[in-house]
């Protein structure tokens, strides 16, 4: 898994941003950085992804392919981690490597929190030798709709890698 930051500081109805296989991975499910807590009622809270950058795709759900959330989402408040189990997404999302992979996460309320980029969007927020997080955008409607440049999503994302079966020499 991969943390992108929880600092918050901003925040609206969703996040568009990228994610780029550094080696061939699969993404299984998320956690996010929601505005409620578990006194709140739970949100309704959506993921989509897409083939390559989100940039080009903002406005349209044409390309985009929903895979989260088939149930109710309970939220674990400020700067916490509120998850997306893996039962609530529908597939699996494999990134070939080198290949980059767009994410949407929404809710039909401003319950999503992101922080301010300070670079770039498509800038490194955070890489592994597996995988690395894209400086996105935020997005100011449900489901889509407006965008300000330069937010950074506030989650994790869980994922695997194929690990290379090594030969074992017989002795």
């Amino acid at each position: 898994d991969i943390l992108s930051t929880y600092s918050g500081g901003s925040g609206s109805y969703g996040n568009m941003f990228d994610v780029k296989a550094v080696r061939e991975v699969t993404v299984t499910h998320m956690a996010i950085h929601a505005r409620y807590g578990p006194s709140d009622p739970p949100m309704d809270i959506e993921v989509y992804t897409k083939k390559g950058t989100f940039i080009g795709s903002e406005n349209a759900a044409g390309p985009w392919t929903k895979i989260c959330c088939s149930q109710k989402i309970t939220g674990a408040g400020l700067a916490k981690r509120t998850m997306l189990p893996k039962s609530a997404f529908s597939r699996d999302v494999v990134i070939e490597e080198g290949a980059t992979q767009g994410f949407y996460v929404t809710s039909k309320k401003a319950d999503i929190r992101y922080s301010k980029g300070t670079g770039m969007v498509g800038d490194i927020l955070n890489g592994n030798l597996d995988i690395q997080i894209l400086n996105g955008n935020g997005v100011g409607f449900y489901p889509f709709g407006q965008h300000v440049q330069n937010r950074l999503w506030n989650g994790m994302i869980f994922y695997d890698t194929q690990v290379p079966i090594t030969e074992v020499e017989a002795g």
